[in-house]
C-alpha cells in the first residue's frame, strides 16, 4: 500500500477499507478547485479507456444535453465567461 506526501499509511489503510479495495485496485484522490479536479479526472479516464482499448472504434452513442453551464467564473479574469454553451461559446 503506497501513501503519498498527505496521508499517512493508517489514513491510507482505512480508505482502502471504506471503499473495500482489494490487491491490485487503485484509488485515486484528487483535490484543489472542482473545475480543475474534474477536469484533470475526465482526462485521466479518457486517457485510460484508450490505453485499455475500451473505446470501441466506429461505434457512436448519441448524447442530447438539455442544461448546459451557460457561463464559468474565470479566477484569472475575475469575470463570468462563456463556457461550452451552444449559443455563447467562442
Amino acid at each position: 500500500m503506497l501513501c503519498g506526501k498527505f496521508i499517512t499509511e493508517e489514513e491510507s489503510k482505512a480508505i482502502a477499507k471504506k471503499f473495500e479495495s482489494k490487491p491490485g485496485d487503485l484509488i485515486l484522490l484528487i483535490s484543489g478547485p472542482w473545475q480543475k479536479a474534474l477536469t484533470i479526472l475526465g482526462t485521466l479516464r479518457l486517457e485510460m479507456a484508450q490505453r485499455l482499448n475500451l473505446i470501441p472504434e466506429g461505434h457512436w452513442n448519441f448524447l442530447w444535453i438539455t442544461d448546459f453551464p451557460l457561463l464559468e467564473f474565470s479566477e484569472e479574469e475575475k469575470d463570468l465567461l462563456p463556457y461550452h454553451h451552444p449559443f455563447t461559446a467562442t
